[in-house]
């Protein structure tokens, strides 16, 4: 979002509008992460390609068909990406100099209906991200083993342990063999998922 603020602020909505239509792929993938442990293994090892957005084999089928994303959100993204398709593509009505080919062209400078169609498809977005993130938080959260202690970040479970006291109160540090990314919990808390 900030990438696509700062190219618009800069004049160059195209640019920005291709940043948007690259944030939502980027919140949809990670809503299909959650459903596909092995595509989040893949990407994680440099190995994900990504699937199409849309269409039969699309992102939004499945996570529809998986009831995980509403038809609407899912309408509401695709009819995003087409419209969003044309900064990607080259469409001329997209172009910084667009009319150039005509003479219409006035060159770099600022165009206030430019900037609205830019903040229109922006608000649209953000908006869009929110509500998709939301439900995969609520998904992750509804779905993590609670038996079990998962790494925050890649969700692995190996974890190197450290033992501590702070306050009177023990904790563990629990830091990922994977990722290195570390988490302190309570003793108790962690001895009731195995770690002791």
């Amino acid at each position: 979002m900030n990438c696509s603020i700062l190219l618009a602020s800069n004049l160059y909505y195209k640019q920005a509008l291709q940043i948007l239509r690259n944030l939502l792929e980027e919140v949809v993938v990670e809503m299909h992460f959650c459903a596909n442990r092995s595509a989040f293994d893949d990407w994680k090892s440099g190995n994900f390609r990504m699937p199409p957005f849309r269409g039969k084999r699309g992102m939004l089928r499945q996570l529809t068909s998986e009831k995980l994303l509403p038809k609407e959100l899912a309408r509401v993204a695709s009819d995003l990406y087409e419209n969003l398709n044309g900064s990607i593509h080259g469409a001329e009505n997209r172009l910084v100099h667009r009319g150039i080919f005509a003479g219409s062209s006035a060159g770099l400078i600022f165009k206030y209906e430019r900037f609205a169609e830019w903040a229109q498809y922006f608000s649209k977005c953000v908006n869009f991200g929110i509500q998709v993130l939301r439900l995969t938080v609520n998904y992750w959260a509804q779905n993590r083993p609670d038996d079990r202690i998962q790494c925050s970040i890649c969700h692995r479970e190996d974890f190197d342990i450290e033992r501590d006291e702070f306050a009177n109160h023990s904790y563990l540090k629990l830091t990922c063999r994977n990722c290195g990314s570390s988490m302190n919990l309570n003793s108790e808390w962690a001895a009731q998922r195995g770690y002791e």
